[in-house]
């Protein structure tokens, strides 16, 4: 590659660099393990895990398929975690921090192993630090979702591809990438451009033939369950995400987002060029096969390319709503393009200066970015995710939970799952569940998209949706005055609105203590028909059509309120009231949906 001969450090240099790059390493670690917490998303599939165990299947809610989640190995994985009694607080928190510390680890070997001589442990393992400095690789090692293992497995993946002897290889190789692809569906990327690199080097096309056997016998029992048991090829998610659209203005924001605030890390997209005259002398030279084993453009070559392409990925998707995790996989490879850039430099002490600005400059770009999200900002629709699930959130969440779980036992309550929610459906027990933007929802899923908005919450169940489902209740985190008196409920400290008041529910729901509603049909009775007389016409109008479709339609009315109503708003003059009625207005609007007779 072009580099001046390496000399061996001197024994006390490589004693003084090893107690460094440990104490940082192990500084980055104790930081992960005391920063740990738990992200709502992940209660989703710890409700799936909780039903399978259950004997209900690895469904969200009986009866109901749908892949809720898109890290299939990550849920077995949690499913073990919880059939040994693991909390799920308790395993949504530790879960992850293994696979970070093996990223480290991978890293540093992936140093020695492409930078013989300079990078390493016993040199400067520049990537190593840089993943160690960098604050979102730190705040996604816990949170229980799957980032920290899915970026451990590529890099893996990209070791026994590109930096290791062993005789299996390849093998290893295919193992490793089917993992990851296990993991998150974006692992396909990465499968593939390994095999165009195995296919690329001539001296290695027969190693194909290990590794697409053993990637094939991992991955595809996968897609064949999934189209057998949820009908589709891809997870919920991907729908309920609009995965196959392209979204590039948000995308772009999400990317500016992220290289504004870890600017250093686009050196690792510029090492292009460099490359690019590594290629060049590469082809006015001969690489022989003997001497490939030892060569890292292609190691390096691959590092770009995977970057680049995953960054063009995530940008036409629209990236996500937490900061920065989409890119997370990916920045390894950046750093190491970064290190390979670093170890050109000739002399040793160049090498460390270097290195500290990189990492100095990774801890900046940690700082750059809390001060455009402290405070649980909102900006562009993406957000800090770690700060708005504090542990003192989940004490809160739990309290509130057990109320409603004995309230709502042995009942068929369907409850809608609102942003920040899954927690509290999760500890709630929620008999029936339906996420507002369809993750667990075939229907709401592939809705089409009436506007784009925040990344991953672009899609809303269809009015119509909700009230054939028949849902009962939404929990509303704040209260909300603009809906009528008669759809507020309220348990100890969960207060929200009833969206079809079920009578045999509402009737159950008045045992529990701290229960807070009118009785509809006897409000109806005993205030709402008196004030007939004297009430607007338009306002009676509406209240017909919503009183259909939060009540009339479900429930028998042995009262006979229906005709008593009907024949109070004739004597208004008012007539041609339709007994079926459609909501006009979208769902996601607060307050009680209306409709035309």
């Amino acid at each position: 590659m072009g580099d001046r001969p390496q000399r061996s450090a001197s024994p006390g240099w490589t004693r003084l660099a090893m107690a460094v790059w440990v104490a940082a390493v192990t500084a980055s670690i104790v930081h992960t393990v005391l920063g740990r917490w738990v992200c709502d998303d992940i209660y989703i599939t710890f409700r799936y895990c909780d039903n399978l165990l259950a004997g209900l299947g690895p469904v969200y809610n009986a009866g109901e398929r749908s892949e809720g989640y898109t890290h299939f190995l990550w849920f077995l994985l949690l499913t073990l975690g919880r059939a040994l009694g693991i909390e799920a607080a308790t395993l949504g928190r530790w879960v992850g921090i293994p696979f970070y510390v093996g990223s480290l680890l991978v890293l540093g070997r992936l140093s020695a192993r492409l930078f013989p001589g300079r990078g390493g442990w016993a040199g400067v393992p520049v990537a190593m630090l840089g993943w160690a400095a960098h604050a979102d690789a730190r705040l996604f090692g816990s949170g229980g979702l799957e980032t920290a293992a899915f970026t451990f497995f590529l890099l893996l993946g990209f070791e026994f591809t590109f930096a290791s002897q062993r005789p299996r290889r390849a093998a290893l190789s295919g193992w490793a990438f089917a993992v990851a692809c296990l993991l998150r569906p974006d692992g396909l990327l990465y499968s593939v451009l390994a095999v165009a690199f195995l296919a690329w080097r001539p001296e290695r096309r027969r190693e194909i033939r290990e590794f697409v056997p053993t990637w094939l016998v991992l991955v595809a029992p996968l897609f064949v369950f999934r189209m057998l048991y949820y009908g589709w090829l891809f997870p919920n998610p991907y729908y309920a995400k609009s995965g196959g659209h392209a979204n590039w203005a948000q995308g772009i924001l999400y990317a500016r987002m992220y290289f504004q605030s870890y600017f250093v890390l686009a050196a690792g997209l510029v090492a292009a060029v460099p490359l690019a005259f590594a290629w060049r002398r590469r082809a006015q030279s001969s690489v022989t096969a003997a001497s490939a084993g030892s060569d890292p453009f292609p190691a390096l070559l691959f590092a770009w390319v995977a970057a680049a392409t995953t960054l063009l990925y995530v940008v036409r998707v629209g990236g996500d709503f937490m900061f920065g995790r989409f890119f997370l996989p990916t920045t390894p490879f950046l750093l190491l393009l970064i290190e390979w850039m670093v170890h050109r430099l000739p002399r040793l002490g160049l090498r460390v200066v270097a290195a500290a600005a990189v990492v100095g400059l990774v801890v900046t770009g940690g700082l750059v970015k809390q001060s455009w999200l402290s405070g649980k900002r909102n900006v562009w629709g993406i957000v800090d995710e770690p700060q708005f699930y504090p542990d003192y959130r989940l004490r809160g969440v739990l309290e509130t939970a057990r109320r409603l779980r004995d309230c709502l036992a042995g009942t068929d309550a369907v409850l809608m799952v609102q942003g920040g929610q899954a927690s509290l459906a999760y500890y709630a027990r929620f008999p029936v569940a339906i996420e507002r933007y369809g993750l667990t929802d075939e229907t709401i899923a592939h809705t089409p998209i009436q506007a784009r908005g925040r990344p991953g919450h672009e899609k809303y169940a269809p009015a119509e949706y909700i009230y054939e489902r028949r849902v009962n209740l939404r929990i509303n985190w704040q209260p909300v005055r603009s809906v009528p008196i008669y759809t507020l409920w309220g348990l100890g400290d969960a207060s929200g609105e009833i969206i079809v008041y079920d009578r045999e529910l509402m009737e159950h729901m008045k045992q529990c203590h701290g229960a807070r509603f009118l009785d509809f049909p006897l409000w109806l009775e005993q205030t709402y028909l008196p004030s007939v007389p004297t009430e607007l016409e338009f306002r009676l109008r509406r209240d017909w059509n919503h009183f259909q479709l939060f009540y009339f339609m479900h429930n028998p009315d042995p009262e006979r309120l229906r005709e008593r109503l009907r024949a109070a708003l004739a004597e208004r003059g008012i007539t041609g009231l339709p007994d079926v009625v459609s909501p006009s207005e979208p769902f996601e609007d607060l307050g009680a949906p209306t409709g035309g007779p």
